[in-house]
């Protein structure tokens, strides 16, 4: 058992922190944002699904724009380019990522990384 407060944090970009569990090969993220957060445009080979908890935010998709609310979800497909707009109330997040993020890994473990590249 895993309670999410006791999980060292991560901050991947300014106004993020990541607190993740991982397995053997998938990983489950807990999220929160501070309002205006930006998450640039990215892609990743981990297929992403994602849940918002609370708050507003846009996702960014070459297909274009996608607003999310509250108990809005997601799924991101591998290579997909991707970016988030957290609204002015700021937002938390569950994600989770399949295989694991090697760079969620890692910033979980204190190392620094550039994950959004």
């Amino acid at each position: 058992m895993f309670d999410v407060t006791e999980i060292i944090g991560f901050k991947p970009v300014q106004g993020m922190d990541g607190r993740a569990v991982f397995g053997s090969h998938m990983q489950l993220t807990y999220v929160t944002f501070e309002p205006g957060t930006v998450v640039p445009v990215h892609s990743h080979p981990q297929e992403q699904i994602g849940l918002l908890l609370r708050g507003t935010a846009t996702l960014l998709l070459d297909t274009g724009e996608v607003q999310l609310t509250e108990l809005s979800s997601y799924v991101v497909p591998g290579e997909v380019r991707h970016g988030l707009v957290v609204g002015w109330e700021g937002a938390v997040f569950v994600e989770a990522f399949y295989p694991l993020r090697q760079d969620y890994v890692d910033a979980a473990r204190g190392k620094d990384v550039v994950p959004f590249q």
